[in-house]
């Protein structure tokens, strides 16, 4: 299986290194999790991999099965933005529409795509930032920040809504299962051509 390093360490107990399994020691975990950090730091996204030798029977795999795995190492990505991303993000503020950023992708990687595109990156809100705010708060916190991480898919829904009720037209561009529940929330929702199938019956353009 793989998935995000905190979520992926949490369900894991082992590690292999050159063919040795060795137990997941807190030691071990935050050298991960450094390694993982340089690497989103250099703008690669970074998801871990694990195995597990005894799972259930084909069929009746369950959440239960994702325990006590082994991390066998990481798979990293480098998605760049396309050169002409920040010119046009500069064309559209000059018309009055602003960029945000809703991802689930960790704030590291966020940022550094950001900074490439010129957007600002002084604040940046995690779904745990809005635990506990009122809903005046959170409407005030979707105005003054641009870019939003580790969103669940409910979320980003969420927060659509909330700039829709301060008086913003919101437009939102997906393509990804998670993206769905913020597509049908959104005024006009955008995919793209590659994009998954709820995606695409999900956008307006």
């Amino acid at each position: 299986t793989k998935g995000a390093a905190e979520e992926m360490i949490s369900c894991s107990t082992k590690m292999e290194v050159d063919g040795q399994v060795k137990p997941l020691t807190d030691q071990r975990k935050k050298q991960i999790l450094a390694d993982i950090a340089e690497m989103n730091d250099d703008g690669l996204r970074v998801v871990l991999l694990g195995y597990k030798m005894n799972p259930a029977p084909v069929g009746e795999f369950s959440v239960d099965d994702e325990s006590e795995l082994t991390l066998i190492g990481f798979l990293a990505f480098l998605d760049p933005p396309k050169e002409s991303a920040k010119a046009v993000i500069e064309n559209l503020k000059h018309d009055g529409i602003t960029i945000k950023i809703l991802t689930g992708d960790n704030a590291a990687v966020t940022r550094n795509v950001g900074l490439q595109v010129g957007l600002n990156v002084d604040t940046i809100y995690t779904d745990s930032d809005f635990a506990g705010k009122t809903h005046e708060e959170m409407k005030k916190m979707v105005e003054e920040c641009d870019i939003f991480v580790k969103l669940s898919p409910e979320s980003k829904a969420r927060i659509i809504q909330l700039l829709k009720e301060n008086g913003h037209t919101v437009g939102y561009m997906g393509d990804g299962i998670n993206d769905a529940p913020a597509m049908k929330s959104a005024d006009v929702s955008i995919s793209v051509d590659t994009a998954v199938d709820i995606a695409k019956k999900s956008a307006d353009i």
